[in-house]
């Protein structure tokens, strides 16, 4: 497994960078970065796998050394799980499926040769397809507020990442939940999204909306419904399998119809849906994102919890 990883990031070096974290993020380098361990649970049933996925959840992430990645193999006599826990900051989900491809054919055959792929830009708005703009409005907000964060600027650094990640695990709830269906009723599923003109996705975001809706009440008017949106095949240039953050996502607001039967509004949500994917509004988060001050960023997030780091912390 440790030569199958190794030969990965030959191909996939960004998995093995640290962020060279100062008095800014200036980048990502793999020059003195810790090993991207791997790392071996038993399997002693068949949620193990979660139970090691939420314990990874709760190892807090050490960006200026290192490793953003983590391969865990969850080990048992007849049936194993691999999966990577990877920080978001570095890559999107596709990347993680074509890491573990490389890992899986390695295994397979250990005298495979790590295929050098050809550089491929990250994604900015230089390579955005025609036509994809920020609105004045945004544009004229968005510079109000960094213009206004300028004067009033509060920096972070990794102390306060590490305060607070620990403040969030002693006083927070966190894990995945795991819901299965078996192969005859996934089968089914597909078969009556198919029917109904949806997509495992429409329907799965909005069966969430009621579910929700039905442990805690009706949402009051419209629910904010965001989803990523994989853009490689819309941008101007072949993306091919190169791994980064190569995602968009569109948000929009959905008001669930209590008096109306569910597959009715899973239609009408996918109708809404396909409207916005049929134009290049998937690429505004980004240009959101890449326009604010990334410092001010770090500022909204730690705001969300930064109430919970206690006195006898650094900071």
């Amino acid at each position: 497994m440790r030569n199958a990883v190794n030969k990965m990031l030959i191909t996939y070096p960004l998995f093995g960078v640290r962020i060279e974290w100062d008095d800014e993020i200036r980048q990502s380098t793999t020059e003195d970065a810790a090993e991207v361990p791997v790392k071996v649970y038993k399997r002693e049933s068949e949620n193990s796998w979660l139970e090691a996925l939420n314990r990874e959840h709760s190892i807090p992430v050490k960006p200026s050394t290192g490793p953003l990645t983590r391969i865990i193999l969850v080990k048992g006599p007849t049936i194993s799980e691999l999966f990577i826990f990877c920080h978001h900051s570095i890559c999107d989900g596709r990347s993680l499926e074509l890491a573990l491809r490389e890992i899986l054919l390695y295994l397979g055959d250990p005298d495979r040769v790590p295929p050098l792929l050809p550089a491929v830009p990250p994604q900015t708005p230089e390579i955005f397809p025609e036509g994809v703009s920020k609105s004045r409005i945004t544009s004229w907000f968005i510079g109000r507020l960094n213009k206004k964060w300028h004067k009033e600027k509060v920096m972070f650094d990794e102390e306060d990442l590490m305060n607070v990640w620990e403040s969030f695990w002693k006083n927070s709830s966190y894990g995945v939940k795991l819901i299965t269906l078996d192969r005859h009723e996934t089968q089914r599923f597909v078969e009556v999204c198919r029917a109904n003109g949806v997509t495992v996705n429409s329907a799965l975001l909005i069966a969430f909306v009621k579910a929700r809706s039905e442990a805690l009440g009706p949402y009051k008017g419209k629910v904010k419904i965001g989803t990523a949106v994989d853009t490689r095949d819309r941008l101007p240039l072949e993306i091919g399998d190169a791994v980064g953050l190569y995602a968009g996502g569109i948000s929009l607001k959905f008001k669930y119809e209590q008096d109306r039967p569910f597959w009715e509004n899973v239609r009408e949500y996918h109708e809404e849906v396909k409207g916005h994917l049929k134009d290049n509004n998937v690429f505004g988060p980004i240009y959101d994102q890449i326009a604010l001050d990334p410092t001010l960023l770090d500022a909204l997030l730690f705001a969300m919890i930064g109430d919970q780091v206690e006195p006898h912390q650094s900071r």
